[in-house]
């Protein structure tokens, strides 16, 4: 099925050039029942809808509709900005901004991979960190691996003074909770920034799935994190061996037969939490 692209804005945010409102780009598959499940899906860090193509494809398949942003500044289908690269709030508010516009009629559920994973675990309720994201921006705590912005830190203090970066501290660590999301599914998702005691105050069905080999978001201290933190959570791992970059369709088309894996599993968890 080929998706409908909309070109939605968030008229509440501005563009990172100030020039009119945020974008929210989305891709939307529409299912045939107006009422089937509704599946936000956030991809990963310079990343964009099309990567988690073969996940799309088994969610749709499995009879719900899907909505998948390409979050501004943060995908390469536009010029990447290096704030984009630590505004995770903004992530959050794209996908909520979609609910308020598409406002669907069937239960919501969402997905993510990587720093999507996060995003989607914003929206349940996780929240992050201040003195780890503090640490982050001023550059005394090491970002995490960026092959798709190098130099993020040092980009962020040439463009940014200290108490531009210290201010994005407050909507960093806000709760971005949005209750008309009933169940997420965590793809190897970045959770080294989130505080620890709002993993307890998520309440919704919440899957997360990790590589054995992922070596850019190391599970022990990410996938893992959420695992332990989140009453009741649905853990375990997809490849004993899997990478990070084996879970999308990227440069060197990642592992097909470990997404179609991905696309069954996330399927029947979204048929298991938003069907009745």
């Amino acid at each position: 099925m080929r998706a409908e692209t909309l070109d939605l804005t968030d008229p509440a945010r501005r563009a990172y050039s100030g020039d009119g409102p945020r974008p929210v780009r989305t891709h939307l598959w529409r299912a045939d029942d107006p009422a089937a499940p509704f599946v936000l899906v956030s991809h990963g860090t310079g990343g964009d809808a099309q990567s988690l193509h073969r996940v799309i494809d088994g969610i749709v398949a499995a009879g719900c509709s899907v909505a998948a942003v390409d979050h501004h500044g943060n995908t390469f289908t536009q010029p990447y900005v290096a704030e984009a690269f630590v505004r995770w709030w903004d992530r959050a508010l794209d996908l909520s901004r979609v609910l308020d516009v598409l406002d669907p009629a069937g239960p919501v559920g969402a997905a993510g991979f990587s720093i999507g994973g996060y995003t989607v675990a914003a929206l349940l309720g996780a929240r992050v960190d201040r003195a780890l994201f503090t640490g982050l921006v001023s550059g005394e705590v090491p970002a995490p691996p960026t092959p798709e912005f190098p130099g993020i830190v040092e980009h962020l203090r040439a463009e940014h003074s200290a108490d531009e970066r210290a201010a994005w501290a407050e909507p960093a660590t806000a709760s971005y909770r949005d209750d008309r999301v009933a169940a997420g599914y965590l793809l190897c998702p970045l959770g080294v920034f989130v505080a620890s005691d709002s993993l307890a105050t998520v309440a919704r069905p919440t899957a997360v799935r990790w590589g054995g080999g992922d070596t850019s978001v190391p599970p022990a201290s990410n996938a893992l994190r959420y695992a332990a933190g989140i009453p009741g959570a649905d853990a375990r791992e997809l490849g004993t061996d899997a990478g990070h970059y084996a879970f999308i369709d990227g440069p060197d088309g990642g592992d097909p037969a470990l997404q179609q894996e991905v696309a069954a599993d996330a399927a029947a968890f979204f048929r298991r939490t938003l069907r009745p």
